[in-house]
């Protein structure tokens, strides 16, 4: 009734994820992608088409393009609220502020992307805490700093479509953006 079940030993164990999933498995295309441009080229190509084919099969949401398209329509997304906490916007003033799940619909991304992104410290944490309608307490970013925040990922999306540790020069455009607005406002 087919095969026995064989039980290894930790030390087998070890050794069929070293020879499966080790340094060694990748390490030449690793090397041939960091050195082969065309090659590269051709990997992410692979990879764009992967993503749209695997997302439209499930019949989920497929960006195409980048986060500047949605430039646009910020007045519609974002919401204007009360001010309760900033660094620089004044206290119970009103302005059009966005929610980490309102910037999420601007970037294209599900709310939880980019509050891990905020927890990795890949993202800026919202600077202001503001009041809904509704009196609900939120975490929110400015109209400046969401139009900066889109410059620079609009930017990385069109050399990749995804944002990881690893891009460690966006992180830091993403993180100084925020406080280099703040800075500005401080000054007027």
């Amino acid at each position: 009734m087919g095969r026995p079940r064989v039980i290894l030993t930790p030390q087998q164990v070890l050794e069929r994820q070293q020879r499966y999933w080790g340094e060694e498995r990748n390490k030449g295309r690793r090397v041939r992608y960091a050195e082969d441009r065309e090659y590269r080229q051709k990997v992410i190509g692979q990879v764009k088409k992967t993503y749209r084919k695997v997302r439209e099969d499930k019949g989920l949401f497929v960006r195409v393009g980048d986060c500047r398209s949605s430039l646009v329509n910020l007045r519609v997304i974002g919401t204007v609220r009360r001010i309760v906490e900033s660094p620089y916007l004044i206290a119970n003033s009103k302005a059009l502020l966005f929610s980490i799940d309102e910037l999420a619909f601007v970037f294209g991304r599900h709310p939880q992307v980019i509050g891990r992104w905020v927890l990795q410290e890949m993202f800026p944490k919202p600077p202001h805490v503001a009041e809904d309608k509704s009196g609900k307490i939120v975490k929110v970013y400015s109209e400046p700093e969401v139009r900066g925040l889109v410059a620079i990922m609009g930017e990385h999306q069109e050399r990749s479509q995804y944002y990881r540790k690893h891009h460690t020069e966006v992180r830091g455009k993403l993180l100084a953006i925020v406080k280099e607005i703040e800075d500005k406002r401080k000054l007027t």
